[in-house]
């Protein structure tokens, strides 16, 4: 029997081939070069997304190393696309892409396509998904172009005059829409209820929980500003992080933010018994806490922007009993701005409980 993630890897093509999709879209595990999906030996595009410190027990611990694990899904006689990286990565993917034979495309910046008169509307919050949006724009148009879709306004991405850059095209009304409409559960994700919004976002690389800390900032001042002058808001960080996770790093940019409360929990949607998806085999419960209050220590640590009325750092036994002790924080009357990132499994389990019905 393979392991677990061969396992659904090998499941997933199966179903592709049984299915007959027309067209597949496979994201590595972990890394690139030796992972269970890079077995695929003509992809007709291949993606990297912008690189950040992740599974460095694995990939190594510099932007470079792991640069060069996911040049490892370039193929020869294909095309790959990017986005700006920081400049010791993009070395190794323009010279792991010369040695393999790959044509490296740059994604160029989503305000240099052909918009018309309308203005770029995307489905997805936050300032990164301008970057994820052109990546994927051309990604798409390189593979309907295989595809022999002349037809489509978007099928034909050229090479710009400088070298290496894709060049940006006119963005159909399909196009434009399906951006539009684009829909992420748990990436810059907003869940409104009577008393208190959710802001939620996996996060869980240094650059990322940067980015969801400034996309929080704005859109919870905002909200803020649009409630009645008399109501008084409260912030509540929910937070966990697994692995070999740098958790000093990925807590800093969270501790500049004014929050009154601060809680850490596993991730388990609820204290009671677990169902498979929420069982760890990597950790048992006991050494989850344990992490959990190694994390509340750290933020305590670095937290000088806790706000002086706080109510201080928590640590709780499941992601339901974070939230009940998100929603006591404050004044009884106060509105809860209640941010939870720092791992996609602690947001899916925060999704599970407050919509339920998502995946309906």
């Amino acid at each position: 029997m393979p392991a677990y993630f061969r396992f659904l890897t090998l499941m997933a093509f199966q179903v592709f081939l049984h299915e007959e999709v027309d067209v597949a879209i496979l994201e590595v595990g972990i890394g690139g070069e030796y992972d269970c999906t890079n077995v695929v030996r003509q992809p007709v595009v291949c993606g990297v997304a912008s690189l950040d410190l992740d599974h460095t027990s694995m990939l190594g611990e510099t932007v470079d190393k792991i640069a060069w694990h996911k040049a490892g899904i370039f193929k020869r006689g294909t095309i790959a696309v990017t986005v700006e990286q920081p400049r010791e990565a993009m070395d190794v993917l323009r010279e792991r892409a010369l040695e393999r034979g790959t044509t490296l495309l740059l994604a160029p910046n989503l305000g240099d396509y052909e918009w018309g008169v309308k203005p770029i509307q995307l489905g997805l919050d936050g300032e990164m998904q301008h970057v994820n949006a052109s990546l994927a724009l051309q990604l798409s148009a390189i593979w309907m172009r295989h595809r022999h879709q002349r037809g489509c306004r978007d099928a034909e991405p050229l090479i710009d005059e400088r070298e290496g850059v894709a060049r940006p095209f006119a963005i159909s009304e399909k196009t434009a829409t399906g951006l539009r409409f684009c829909r992420w559960p748990g990436r810059n994700h907003i869940v409104r209820q009577p008393a208190a919004t959710y802001y939620l976002d996996g996060a869980h690389t240094e650059r990322s929980v940067r980015l969801c800390a400034s996309w929080f900032r704005k859109a919870s001042n905002d909200e803020a500003h649009s409630l009645q002058p008399t109501t008084t808001t409260t912030r509540v960080l929910i937070f966990n992080s697994t692995g070999d996770r740098n958790v000093p790093a990925l807590l800093a940019p969270l501790a500049e933010l004014p929050f009154h409360r601060a809680i850490f929990c596993p991730n388990l949607a609820s204290s009671g018994p677990t169902t498979p998806d929420q069982t760890s085999m990597a950790a048992n419960e006991e050494s989850q806490r344990q992490r959990c209050c190694m994390q509340a220590r750290v933020f305590e640590s670095l937290s000088s922007s806790l706000k002086e009325e706080t109510q201080g750092i928590h640590v709780c036994q499941s992601v339901q009993e974070a939230i009940e002790c998100a929603l006591g924080a404050g004044e009884s009357a106060s509105f809860k701005q209640i941010l939870i990132t720092g791992s996609i499994h602690l947001v899916g389990c925060a999704l599970r409980l407050l919509d339920p019905h998502l995946n309906e």
